[in-house]
């Protein structure tokens, strides 16, 4: 994406590219790279440097798979909302792109994180008792996935991957991979995520989080233990580049 007067502004998603030409804010002027140019000046006065227009591969952070991704918020986006607007600012460095498999398991290593700073900061969240559905629910939200990926790519997945997939789907409900039949994964699709007792007290207990750093003058702080978190529970091996674990861009 260019800014009006043709400075490289960043990349990114093809579906955004067309929404912004579909809403007559952009042109498209350059179809390999796809590029658009903005109809309007963009401030870029905030941006410290080039992080957000370098080009990102399309593989997991992690392990470098190249299909069935979502997007990870390192900082989780409870905690970024009752930050200050300067670290609000849509910036991609805290979003990456991550395989199912890895998504999961790093929201699994994330409750950890949160169990640490609650208790830094002498915030009650949980009761013990929650803290111990945490497997089952992990389990519970990989096979809801697993069976939208089923579902909605049937007639492009390669029988050897949607069997594997039947299968983990199998071991978690104790059925046989032959019972796994198209109705069963379109009930995994209405599960709800599962909520704490207390929404209102979870998103509380994230904004006390925040407020005693920023009593610290520490919200950097916070941002580069959440960063550091995944570099040491998920070992990422396909980071970006000048991705930074104390970047403030």
């Amino acid at each position: 994406m260019e800014n009006v007067d043709g400075t490289v502004m960043s990349t990114c998603s093809h579906k955004k590219v067309d929404w912004y030409i579909s809403q007559g804010l952009a042109e498209l002027v350059n179809n390999e790279p796809k590029t658009i140019r903005l109809n309007f000046s963009a401030d870029l006065k905030n941006r410290k440097d080039n992080f957000s227009v370098l080009p990102r591969e399309n593989i997991c952070t992690v392990c470098g798979r190249s299909e069935y991704f979502r997007k990870k918020s390192i900082i989780p986006k409870e905690f970024v909302r009752h930050m200050p607007t300067v670290h609000k600012t849509h910036i991609p460095h805290d979003t990456l792109l991550l395989c199912y498999w890895c998504h999961i398991k790093s929201n699994a290593f994330d409750f950890t994180i949160r169990k640490k700073l609650f208790n830094m900061c002498q915030i009650k969240e949980l009761n013990p008792n929650e803290y111990q559905k945490i497997p089952a629910y992990v389990k519970i939200m990989r096979s809801k996935s697993l069976a939208k990926t089923l579902l909605k790519s049937r007639h492009s997945l390669p029988d050897k991957v949607a069997n594997e997939l039947r299968l983990e789907i199998a071991e978690t409900y104790n059925m046989k991979p032959d019972r796994v039949f198209d109705t069963f994964l379109e009930t995994l699709l209405t599960i709800k995520s599962l909520k704490y007792e207390n929404d209102c007290q979870h998103n509380s207990a994230a904004e006390k989080v925040v407020k005693h750093f920023l009593e610290k003058d520490a919200i950097s702080e916070l941002k580069a233990m959440w960063r550091q978190h995944f570099l040491d529970t998920m070992k990422p091996k396909y980071l970006p580049l000048l991705w930074s674990v104390n970047y403030d861009g």
